[in-house]
């Protein structure tokens, strides 16, 4: 994962290798002597690079889906946390009571503690034994509440369900790129701006704007896929907004039934 300022730190070290490996090459090769080998060089290039912005194509739309695939999950967790709150109304007091309060608290700490704890990359914790208190809760019920049995299997499908959203919430997290892949996008940039910078331009300007742009280009999209497979952390991390907002309707809610 990356900040907006350490993809651009990327991209501006990128284009200043790009530039002064032309300047060494134009310095002890010069651009008339390999525009000798333009003919051999230039369909080699052309395949190179074709293949390479194929992959790069697919790995961004790749990951791309995969954190849109995160954003609806967590709208989904927060759902289902407002779920376990809204379940709680068909339960007698104290029951009631003390499983809206845990369920405010769920979304709490998702915003408060969880996601700052996933933007340094450490994994999240806190949010286990909230979910243990519910389903401690939830066995008291069913001892105490014979009569309201229906009741307490619709709140523990909830919190059931809660806690599978929480699961896909923590794979996503977990989530890396394998270092084959890497190794893959990375060699893969290296060969595509080298073959440009030996490409044999008589035009310097036009050279060095050919292989900056080049350059550019694949860095750009370098730190954006490494950015965007990270949808917890970097740039474009992910906002708990919906959680938010769930947080918001529970602790407004006095009475559930009431709840917007």
């Amino acid at each position: 994962m990356l900040s907006y300022l350490q993809s651009v730190a990327v991209i501006v070290a990128g284009m200043l290798g790009a530039v002064l490996a032309v300047w060494v090459l134009n310095r002890y090769w010069g651009a008339s002597d390999r525009k000798l080998y333009n003919d051999v060089m230039g369909w080699q290039f052309g395949v190179l690079g074709t293949t390479y912005a194929v992959i790069l194509g697919f790995m961004l739309s790749s990951v791309w889906t995969t954190y849109i695939a995160a954003s609806e999950d967590v709208s989904e967790e927060a759902t289902a946390n407002l779920g376990v709150f809204r379940t709680a109304e068909n339960l007698p007091k104290p029951y009631s009571d003390r499983l809206r309060s845990i369920a405010i608290n769920y979304a709490k700490v998702v915003v408060d503690r969880e996601w700052p704890a996933m933007a340094k990359d450490e994994a999240p914790k806190e949010g286990d034994s909230v979910i243990a208190s519910m389903w401690t809760l939830s066995l008291d019920m069913l001892k105490d509440l014979s009569a309201q049995s229906d009741a307490a299997s619709s709140v523990r499908a909830s919190i059931r369900l809660l806690q599978d959203k929480r699961e896909q919430r923590m794979e996503q997290f977990r989530f890396r790129l394998p270092p084959i892949m890497w190794a893959v996008l990375i060699g893969g940039a290296i060969l595509v701006i080298a073959s440009s910078c030996l490409s044999g331009n008589e035009n310097l300007r036009l050279h060095y704007f050919h292989v900056l742009s080049i350059t550019a280009l694949t860095l750009l999209m370098l730190t954006a896929i490494a950015d965007i497979a990270r949808p917890f952390g970097g740039g474009t991390s992910l906002d708990p907004i919906a959680f938010r907002e769930a947080f918001s309707r529970m602790s407004k809610a006095v009475d559930p039934l009431s709840a917007p």
